[in-house]
Parts: C-alpha cells; sequence; structure tokens
C-alpha cells in the first residue's frame, strides 16, 4: 500500500497500472487547461522571497531541486502501480495572468531505467507528451552545460502553445512547463522561470 505524509493542500492519488505510462506522465493536461481557464490554490507551505520577476522560491529537498515562480504553486502527488514497481511523481503548478507554469518529477522504481540511454528517455518523453496534446513541434534542441542531460523543445497546440524543458537522471525524470499563448511563452518571464531551475542536491538517489 502505498502511503505519505502530505500538506494540508495538496491533491494525492494513486493508480494501478499494468506498465509504464513514459512521457504521457508527464503533465500536459495542463495545457488543456490553460485554454479552459483553469485557477490553482496556493500551497501555503511555498515562502515568499525577493525577485523582481518571481518572488516565491519554491525548494523541494526531496527532489533535490529549487525553482522560483510566480505565485505560489499548489501541489499534487501521484502514484502508479507498474509491473516494476511504484512509480512516483510529484506535480507543482501555479498560473499567473493567463500562463501556466509547471514543474514535475517522476521517480521510477529502482534499476528500471538506469540502464536507458539519457537521450532516448528525452526522446520518450518529449514524444509522449507531444502525441498526448496532438502538437506540432516548433523547436527542440540539447541543452549544454546543465548538471543531467537535457532537452528543451517548443511545441504548438490547438489554441496556444508550451515551452518544456526536461531532465533525466537515473532514476528520475524531471520536466519544467510553461503553456500559454505561443507570444508568452517566449516572454522574459518564462525565461527567468525556465533558467531559475537548479539542482540542490544529487537527483539519482
Amino acid at each position: 500500500m502505498f502511503t505519505r505524509s502530505a500538506p494540508l493542500n495538496d491533491r494525492s492519488r494513486y493508480h494501478r497500472r499494468s506498465g509504464f505510462p513514459g512521457g504521457r506522465l508527464i503533465m500536459l493536461l495542463t495545457v488543456c487547461s490553460v485554454v479552459a481557464g483553469c485557477r490553482t490554490t496556493p500551497h501555503l507551505e511555498t515562502p515568499p522571497d525577493e525577485h523582481p520577476l518571481l518572488p516565491h522560491l519554491l525548494r523541494d529537498r526531496s527532489g533535490g531541486f529549487s525553482v522560483r515562480m510566480p505565485a505560489s504553486p499548489e501541489v499534487e502527488h501521484d502514484a502508479y502501480e507498474t509491473t516494476q514497481g511504484v512509480l512516483r511523481s510529484v506535480t507543482y503548478t501555479c498560473e499567473h495572468q493567463g500562463v501556466v507554469y509547471v514543474v514535475t518529477y517522476h521517480i521510477f522504481p529502482p534499476g528500471s531505467i538506469a540502464h536507458d540511454k539519457p537521450e532516448h528517455q528525452l526522446a520518450a518523453a518529449r514524444d509522449g507528451s507531444v502525441g498526448s496534446t496532438g502538437g506540432e513541434i516548433i523547436s527542440d534542441q540539447v541543452l549544454e552545460g546543465t548538471p543531467y542531460p537535457g532537452l528543451e523543445t517548443l511545441v504548438r497546440v490547438d489554441g496556444g502553445a508550451y515551452r518544456t524543458r526536461i531532465f533525466a537522471t537515473d532514476s528520475r525524470i524531471y520536466q519544467l512547463l510553461v503553456a500559454s499563448e505561443e507570444e508568452e511563452i517566449s516572454s522574459s518571464l518564462s525565461s527567468a522561470f525556465l533558467n531559475s531551475f537548479t539542482f540542490e542536491s544529487d537527483a539519482s538517489p
């Protein structure tokens, strides 16, 4: 049985799956929610910090990263039972002035993806998310100078677009995502959000 201690305002779900969901696990449903005008509940445990564009500092010690966001995020925990063990994911989401910002990471069962090449993991996550939204890739580039292999992709979808960065470690997949109108996802605020993401400890436990 999957049990966990959760913040007061988070949402937790447990799912049973016969295999790995792959890229579809990444929270691209958020992209569709942008067009519908979704609203999120502030995550009260995220402390504010001084920053001209991104006043909220989110630090996830279990995830081994920090990132700045324009508003206080909501957190959601999911667990998926697979043939190789339980896959867990943690997702932070906030909306600010019609733009949705997402940080999510997936913790795979020990050894389940350790032997996959990072470029294959990144491509699978990208292709799964693009396929799940019926999107069209506008640009795609490998990130250089990052602690772990990374990929940045710009995708056009019906009613908008999203820009995402994906990182692959031995046991986790991390994704940052900005979704809105196409001109908004390349704004200075969107870039500041993506660039603020920092690995603070070993992300491959």
